[in-house]
Formats: structure tokens, sequence, C-alpha cells
């Protein structure tokens, strides 16, 4: 909830607790991430680039989910966000052919509901 808030402070103290307090900022297969990057606004990106900069221990994947992450700053219009995690190194960020797909599949989509 503090991601898709954007409440960047709570998140970073959250994120900053050790794993035995049960902080795991990848829980709900990185639903912090998606929901962060679903919300959009300054605040919501900066923690998009807080929770991918934490170590890839810590669990956080872009990629989760078949690009989820991706998937929701593209279809809410959030290109800093879009832009971001296309840029991260491949081990740590999405499959650039499951981006130009879901690129596609959202075009199609957008012109049918257009034709309805």
């Amino acid at each position: 909830m503090a991601a898709e808030c954007g409440h960047v402070q709570i998140v970073k103290y959250l994120c900053s607790l050790p794993l035995e307090r049960g902080v795991d900022p990848s829980a709900r297969e990185n639903d912090a991430l998606i929901r962060a990057c679903s919300a959009g606004g300054d605040k919501c990106f900066q923690i998009v680039k807080y929770l991918c900069s934490l170590p890839i221990e810590r669990g956080v994947d872009p990629s989760a989910q078949h690009n989820e992450s991706l998937k929701k700053a593209c279809r809410w219009g959030n290109m800093d966000t879009f832009l971001y995690l296309t840029s991260l190194p491949a081990e740590r960020g999405v499959d650039p052919a499951q981006v130009l797909h879901y690129m596609v599949d959202l075009r199609i989509q957008s012109k049918r509901r257009r034709m309805e």
C-alpha cells in the first residue's frame, strides 16, 4: 500500500529492516513494485527506482508475473517508469521480446475498443 500511494520514506524504511523481521519487498510476487508502476507520478517512480536498486537477494524482480510491472506502466501511460524498466540490465530488467509483444497486444486492444 505504501508503494502504491507514493510513500517513499516508508517504503525505504520497511526495506531497510532485516529480512528476519518479515519485511520482503518482493512479497506477493512483487506486488509493491507492480502497484507503484500502476500508480505513476514522481513519488511512485522514485519507489520503482528504489525497489529495483535493492540487491538481487532481496528478491525484487521487475520481470515477475510475465513483466506485469512493465505492462502496468505501459497501460497507465507512465512513460518514465516504462523507459526506466526497459533500461535495466538484463539480470534485473524485463525481457525485451516480451516488451515488444506486449506493446503490439496493447495497440490491438486499443483499436478493438475504438471499433466497439
